[in-house]
């Protein structure tokens, strides 16, 4: 554990197993997120706004599938 981490409440996904997670902890402006078999690894860290707007899309599969691109997704660019 690192010291920065005293007083963070880590989470996961009540659907996810073992292994393979994502956690994740609010912190002030932040969310933070690591992998549960690397708690001690690298992290990312999002601003709650853009985190936000991220689970928003994963909530509207059209919004992610059909993109401001049309429909290409990656591979059309």
């Amino acid at each position: 554990m690192r010291l920065e981490d005293a007083g963070i409440i880590w989470r996961k996904s009540t659907k996810s197993g073992d292994s393979e997670c994502l956690e994740f902890a609010a912190v002030g402006d932040l969310v933070l997120i690591r992998d549960s078999k690397d708690a001690g690894g690298p992290r990312l860290q999002f601003l709650n706004d853009a985190w936000r707007s991220f689970v928003s899309a994963l909530r509207a599969p059209d919004a992610i599938h059909r993109g401001e691109d049309g429909g290409r997704g990656f591979a059309g660019r």
